[in-house]
């Protein structure tokens, strides 16, 4: 009777045994899945640009050069800057570009971008600004004349 006792005793000790060690394993696992950063992204933009063509020997000692690139076309030119007051957005979160004061978002202005002030309403709490081609309204005191 004690040996049968001995055999169930040493039993449960041995489940419980593999069962923490297995728990222990699993967790681990988990943790080290879970909290690994994951790899960075590579954008098309940050990528290493292809090499560029140079000469080549030849199997007889003659140079084989490359053709040259193919000219790129000329992006179109930006829309003429009106007259106004050249100025700089120093709200860090950019600005919201509006169809009128008080109107509907059209657009947006990021932060530090140069913008020129074209005028300000009756009340002073608007700004109509011009950014790269569009002209829009922005709440007054969140950008900078620059001198």
């Amino acid at each position: 009777m004690l040996s049968n006792l001995a055999k169930i005793f040493t039993g449960i000790v041995f489940a419980l045994a593999l069962l923490t060690v297995g728990g222990l394993t699993i967790a681990r696992y988990l943790v080290e899945e879970f909290t690994a950063p994951p790899p960075k992204p590579i954008f098309a933009e940050e990528q290493n640009p292809p090499p560029s063509p140079t000469a080549q020997p030849n199997t007889n000692g003659a140079a084989i050069v490359a053709s040259p690139p193919t000219p790129t076309p000329k992006p179109s030119p930006t829309p003429s800057r009106p007259s106004g007051k050249e100025a700089r957005v120093t709200w860090s979160e950019g600005l919201v570009l509006r169809s009128a004061p008080d109107g509907n978002p059209s657009g947006g202005v990021d932060y530090n971008a140069k913008v020129v002030i074209l005028e300000t309403s009756a009340d002073g709490n608007w700004q109509k600004i011009w950014f790269e081609g569009q002209e829009g309204w922005v709440k007054a005191g969140n950008v900078e004349i620059l001198p």
